[in-house]
């Protein structure tokens, strides 16, 4: 069914479950839940359910379409759990007594959480997501690192778990929207261009767009690093055959502009069977980018998605300008939308720097549910230059 709330701006949302009827108005609220290298999640919240329909939810399919125009994020996932609620003073909604259902919900990548035994030889992460992909009948976007894993050893572990320990060892993140599994570099986001969108201050605008989306009702941010985080980052390492090497790495600046911290040396410790390999660690411990922080909160803006841009502005302030996306929550009730999002950078923002699209990402065809399984049906192939 279509879920629309009483604001003109505000996106239409549209819930369907598989196999199972959605009450007209019975929808209280759609919240999602998107986060790098984290799966999926959303909550459906019912008011007024029959009790005869409170299992049939359990284990559906289930799509969620959140768009204000073109702009908008698809969910697809399962129902994993169910949470009816039931009060005597609650009174009867609808006709009937079961008064909330909450519809707990993960995407897709859902099917990657059972545990696997498996073991690679001279693998890349490529490979890795490429077999990954095959496997569950999804698509990929994945970059080109040129780095040979000299064996990847998988001990009873998820292949989520699997890809998420690969996707951190080269620095890189990663998201399963839909049946698509995209990696990218946190620092060449802004090339990347997922998704951009502007978060101003509501005090700087005339009062006819204050209600618009993207305009800031909170902010909350912690800025600076207590522990003088290094731009430099030196490793040492014994290979297999007993051999000492080291590599020393200074991160160069993001696509955010300046990079702030000091000029000291990290040193880190790695069992890095190659020189290759211990510097792909060195740089990709050298992607992180937790020095400034940003919680704020929104008029809902539907198609900020993780590893997206935002530029957050009209404060008058140095930290004006781009910073990446992290996280967003997507609540939307009868009454209106609302986008939390956590955005953080490494960099300061009265430095600018010319950026250069070059590997744009671009939006995969939607899964379909073949015998209630999500499935890529078009298939897309993706590497691209790192």
């Amino acid at each position: 069914m279509i879920f629309r709330t009483n604001e003109p701006s505000s996106p239409s949302t549209e819930v369907v479950i598989d196999g199972v009827d959605i009450y007209e108005n019975s929808i209280v609220r759609v919240r999602l839940d998107l986060e790098v290298n984290h799966h999926d999640m959303a909550v459906v919240t019912l008011a007024g359910v029959p009790g005869a329909l409170v299992t049939d939810y359990l284990d559906r399919g289930i799509r969620i379409k959140c768009y204000q125009g073109d702009d908008g994020h698809s969910f697809y996932g399962y129902v994993v759990s169910v949470e009816p609620e039931y009060t005597t003073t609650g009174g009867v909604i609808g006709g009937y007594t079961i008064q909330k259902l909450n519809l707990v919900c993960l995407g897709a990548s859902r099917v990657m959480s059972n545990k696997e035994n498996n073991v690679w030889q001279a693998v890349t992460l490529e490979q890795v997501v490429k077999d990954l992909a095959t496997k569950y009948k999804f698509t990929f976007s994945v970059p080109t690192t040129g780095v040979t894993l000299p064996r990847l050893v998988q001990a009873s572990e998820t292949d989520w778990s699997l890809l998420t320990k690969v996707c951190e060892l080269h620095g890189l993140h990663f998201s399963v929207h839909g049946t698509h599994i995209h990696v990218w570099d946190p620092t060449k986001s802004i090339s990347r261009q997922i998704s951009y969108h502007a978060m101003l201050n509501v005090h700087a605008r005339g009062a006819a767009e204050m209600n618009l989306p993207g305009s800031i009702l909170e902010l909350n941010g912690e800025f600076g690093d207590p522990f003088k985080k290094s731009n430099f980052k030196s490793l040492y390492s014994l290979n297999e055959q007993g051999n000492f090497y080291s590599d020393t790495y200074q991160r160069p600046d993001s696509e955010f502009g300046q990079r702030y911290g000091e000029t000291g040396t990290d040193v880190l410790n790695s069992n890095a069977s190659t020189l290759e390999l211990a510097e792909a660690i060195v740089r990709g411990q050298s992607r992180a980018r937790d020095v400034f922080m940003l919680n704020v909160s929104t008029i809902g803006i539907a198609g900020v998605n993780p590893g997206g841009v935002v530029r957050v502005g009209d404060f008058s302030s140095k930290f004006d300008g781009l910073w990446y996306v992290q996280s967003v929550c997507q609540t939307i009730t009868h009454d209106r939308m609302l986008t939390e999002a956590r955005l953080v950078s490494d960099a300061i923002k009265d430095s600018s720097k010319t950026v250069y699209p070059v590997s744009t990402y671009v939006e995969p065809v939607p899964p379909v549910l073949i015998n209630s399984v999500w499935q890529s049906t078009y298939p897309m192939e993706e590497m691209y230059a790192l």
